[in-house]
């Protein structure tokens, strides 16, 4: 090797004598080490110690503010120019450069291959995207090798886990981004930062992998991982041997951020200490509530804990376990609920992110309820401020009011199951006046809506003046018949609508009127209907 090194060197002297590769010289006018030559991929440093010593004669911020090196490479007995090129660029390519270098200072060497030991070449250089190797150790089982800018690589020769290589940048002032010659091109890593490479072994698990690759595991950790290796919880574990490159920010920049939750809120003392534990067990969690909605709140869950499971979720989100399939497949888990493992299903979410709208009466978290004999009811205060009052009709399947709900936004909801008689005409009604072309579901959709409308209008038991303004209106299936259910937002009525209304809910006299005129319109409704079928015939 010796002998190519001084044909090479002999052949390329007279033109590298002037040549602008640099300022490296020994003594007080150091060299920048020409960004070109080194930003090259795939460099060889020599993986066993060589007789080149190595160390930083200067460390400092040049007038920019820039960080700038000067790196002293020492020939020591039996050391080689070609040994400081591998040192110094990690190739072979160099050698006349450290030459011409070490000719500034000592113009009598003859030869690359005649450098006498003791020979000083002071190299100044950019750190970010030099690297010099100082140190390096091999064992059976690993490979360290460190660099001057501060620049570690570790690379497991007969790797436990799946993570085969890193390297690790060191935070420095001075240095916007770091640019490593990695294999392939030149890989930019901002301070603090690391390389990672992956080659999956069968059983390591995905929140196990996240923690080794990052040093921290939260749900931006596990995030970037998955953007970063396609790598993804809901598709583990991926296929034996394959392998992976990522590059990854500083672990504590995957630290969890406080986030602004919006409730649920209760101004009633009894429920304050409850409800500040739930909601700081669910941020610890990862779920936060962001926005509010009539009838309750949609949480963003994005899990940064390792051990969460779907189960764990929907008990902190509804009180109960029901719901957690459905919020394993929202996070992306292709499980469905015929499948005969669902029972034992429960995987974790972390890394998973995924909104979700949970009805204030699904927040099963009750503060206390009682029975009111005297109103035929069941008051029920959930710790989210929700009051549900429950009354027998529901119980016995009979019409009238089932259920109304209080909500801690000020909406109220109403359940109503009218009875026959008015049910009958709100379906007239609507058969005669809804119809014409088109779809036919639509169509349906349309006469349901206007039957609800005259339910609500005309039945003379439904609590209209419960405060607030009609903001939807519903008449959906239920069991053991139909239900009319009616939103009521928090906006005050005005004053003449709700003396009609009062009037209407609660005057006995004006109620058996209104249930005649009623019974007449059916009869009326009926007669007319059957004349149009007999004329079509």
């Amino acid at each position: 090797m010796r002998l190519v090194v001084v044909a090479s060197a002999l052949a390329t002297f007279l033109m590298l004598a002037f040549s602008p590769i640099g300022w490296a010289k020994t003594g007080a006018s150091p060299a920048r080490l020409p960004v070109s030559t080194i930003a090259r991929p795939a460099p060889e440093w020599p993986n066993q110690p060589l007789p080149i010593r190595v160390s930083v004669v200067e460390d400092r911020l040049d007038d920019q503010g820039r960080w700038r090196q000067t790196v002293s490479l020492t020939i020591l007995s039996g050391g080689t120019l070609a040994e400081a090129s591998l040192v110094a660029y990690g190739d072979l390519d160099h050698v006349d450069e450290i030459f011409q270098a070490a000719r500034r200072n000592n113009p009598s060497l003859p030869s690359p291959a005649r450098v006498p030991a003791g020979q000083v070449i002071e190299l100044t250089m950019d750190p970010a995207v030099s690297y010099v190797q100082r140190e390096v150790q091999k064992t059976d089982d690993v490979l360290r090798r460190s660099f001057t800018n501060g620049v570690e690589e570790v690379r497991y020769l007969r790797p436990t886990s799946s993570i085969v290589r890193f390297v690790q940048f060191p935070s420095r002032a001075g240095v916007n981004e770091f640019t490593y010659p990695d294999a392939g091109g030149p890989v930019n890593v901002v301070p603090g930062g690391r390389i990672v490479e992956f080659r999956y072994i069968p059983g390591e698990a995905y929140e196990d992998l996240v923690q080794k690759a990052i040093g921290f595991a939260s749900f931006d950790a596990a995030s970037d991982f998955t953007k970063q290796t396609s790598w993804d919880p809901t598709r583990w574990p991926p296929p034996p041997g394959e392998a992976r490159r990522a590059v990854f920010r500083p672990t504590d920049s995957y630290a969890p951020r406080p986030q602004e939750s919006i409730g649920p809120t209760n101004p009633d003392p009894a429920a304050q200490d409850r409800l500040r534990d739930l909601i700081a067990a669910r941020e610890k969690a990862g779920i936060w509530a962001i926005r509010r909605e009539s009838t309750g709140l949609v949480y963003r869950v994005a899990i940064g804990d390792p051990t969460v499971t779907a189960r764990q979720v929907a008990r902190l989100l509804y009180g109960a376990e029901d719901g957690y399939f459905q919020l394993a497949q929202r996070a992306g888990f292709p499980v469905s609920s015929g499948d005969p493992t669902a029972d034992q299903f429960d995987p974790k979410l972390f890394g998973r992110a995924f909104e979700v709208l949970v009805e204030y009466t699904r927040e099963n978290f009750v503060l206390d309820e009682a029975d009111d004999a005297e109103h035929g009811r069941r008051i029920i205060r959930l710790l989210n401020g929700t009051r549900i009052e429950r009354y027998e009709n529901a119980r016995r399947g009979r019409g009238g009011l089932q259920e109304i709900i209080v909500y801690p936004n000020g909406y109220t909801k109403l359940v109503y199951r009218p009875n026959e008689l008015i049910g009958t005409l709100a379906d007239a009604l609507a058969l005669l006046q809804v119809g014409g072309p088109g779809e036919p579901e639509m169509i349906e959709q349309a006469r349901q809506s206007y039957a609800a409308d005259i339910i609500w209008r005309l039945a003379p038991d439904l609590p209209r003046d419960t405060p607030g303004a009609l903001e939807r209106l519903e008449l959906r299936p239920a069991y053991g018949g139909r239900v009319v259910e009616a939103i009521l937002a928090p906006v005050p009525q005005r004053s003449v609508d709700r003396l009609v209304t009062r009037a209407t809910a609660t005057n006995p006299c004006l109620s058996a009127v209104v249930m005649v005129v009623l019974g007449s319109l059916v009869v009326v409704v009926v007669g007319i209907a059957a004349a149009r079928r007999q004329a079509a015939r």
